[in-house]
């Protein structure tokens, strides 16, 4: 007789998986929690892309020459002299990164 004990073990894996996922919800990914507070300097910053509507706390995630995303109030007078500047150049035609 065969012990069905690795299969109960992962049944129950499965299963435990299975709800973790389910708790998530279906909500944004891209939501920031935590913001920078220093103004990073505009010529570091290559694009940006505001977090979607359903996130909780109105953001902007800026993408750096590094390839790094840091979370920015988008009320924050920096960040919006960021994404006007940025803004500007696309109706100019000179950035590509966007």
């Amino acid at each position: 007789m065969t012990s069905h004990f690795p299969l109960s073990v992962l049944m129950m894996l499965l299963v435990a998986i299975t709800l973790s996922e389910g708790l998530r919800g279906s909500g944004p990914k891209d939501c920031c929690y935590h913001f920078n507070k220093n103004p990073i300097p505009q010529k570091r910053v290559v694009s940006y892309v505001k977090t979607p509507q359903q996130c909780p706390i109105p953001a902007v995630r800026l993408k750096t020459v590094m390839g790094r995303y840091m979370c920015a109030r988008s009320s924050a007078s920096w960040v919006k002299d960021i994404i006007n500047t940025m803004d500007s150049k696309v109706l100019l035609g000179k950035a590509t990164n966007l």
